[in-house]
C-alpha cells in the first residue's frame, strides 16, 4: 500500500465525515500536543499572520468557503459555544432590550418600527441604527427615521459607529 501524502489526507478526510471518535480525538490530542511543545512557533506564525492584511483576507475567504461547503461543522461550533457562553450572551441581550427600551421616545411610532423589522426578516436583511444607539461620540434613537436595511455583512462591516 502506497502512503502518499495525498492518500493520508483522503484518510483523514474520510474519517472526519464519517466522525470516527477515535480518530477525532486523536488528531485533537496531537494538535494539543504539537501546540503545548512548539508555542513560540505557533505564536510567532499567529503574529506573522495578524501583520499581514493579505494573509487575513485569505484566512476570511477560507473560513467563508469552508462554511459554505460544511454548513453542519460550523452550526455544531456555534451551538457549543452558545451553550459554554450561555449565561453571558443571555445577558447581553437582556441589556440590548433595555438599552433599546430606554433609547425609544414614546412618541416613536412602533407600528412602523414593528413593520420595518418584518420586512427585513422577509428580505433576509438586518435593521440598522444610523445613529448607532450606544456609540462613542453620539447616541441614537430607536425610531423609525433611524432604522435602515443593510446584509448582514454591511452591518457588521459598519459596527457600532456612525457614518456621516
Amino acid at each position: 500500500m502506497e502512503c502518499s501524502r495525498e492518500s493520508v489526507r483522503q484518510y483523514a478526510r474520510r474519517k472526519r465525515e464519517e466522525k470516527d471518535k477515535r480518530f477525532l480525538a486523536k488528531q485533537r490530542f496531537y494538535s494539543a500536543t504539537y501546540r503545548q511543545r512548539n508555542k513560540e512557533a505557533v505564536n510567532a506564525r499567529a503574529r506573522e499572520r495578524q501583520r499581514h492584511p493579505e494573509s487575513r483576507e485569505r484566512s476570511k475567504l477560507w473560513l467563508r468557503e469552508a462554511r459554505r461547503k460544511d454548513p453542519e461543522r460550523f452550526s455544531w461550533y456555534e451551538r457549543k459555544r452558545y451553550r459554554r457562553h450561555y449565561d453571558k450572551i443571555r445577558q447581553r441581550n437582556i441589556l440590548r432590550g433595555f438599552v433599546v427600551k430606554k433609547q425609544c421616545p414614546t412618541w416613536a411610532d412602533k407600528q412602523v418600527i414593528n413593520a420595518i423589522y418584518a420586512k427585513a426578516r422577509r428580505m433576509n436583511m438586518t435593521v440598522d441604527h444610523i445613529v448607532p444607539l450606544q456609540g462613542t461620540n453620539v447616541c441614537g434613537l430607536h425610531v423609525e427615521n433611524n432604522l435602515q436595511l443593510l446584509s448582514a455583512e454591511e452591518n457588521a462591516r459598519k459596527g457600532n459607529r456612525f457614518m456621516e
